[in-house]
């Protein structure tokens, strides 16, 4: 699951905001996956921000960052 994790993380990071909504999009629907498994590798934040905004084009945005902190 660790080697998962990592080559996610090096295709988020290598992809535009834009380009991550529409991969987690086609992963989801082509997977049985957890869509909060999806965000906690993205970032630790994203899935408390996505509660909050249930944007997910804003969160990807957001969580370019990767010390950017969801408010409380």
């Amino acid at each position: 699951m660790s080697e998962k994790k990592e080559l996610l993380k090096e295709i988020i990071k290598a992809t535009s905001p834009l380009e991550q909504k529409w991969l987690i999009r086609i992963i989801l629907k082509d997977m049985k996956i957890n869509f909060t498994s999806i965000l906690n590798a993205f970032h630790p934040n994203a899935q408390k921000l996505y509660n909050e905004c249930t944007d997910l084009q804003e969160v990807c945005l957001k969580c370019q960052d990767p010390n950017f902190l969801c408010k409380k």
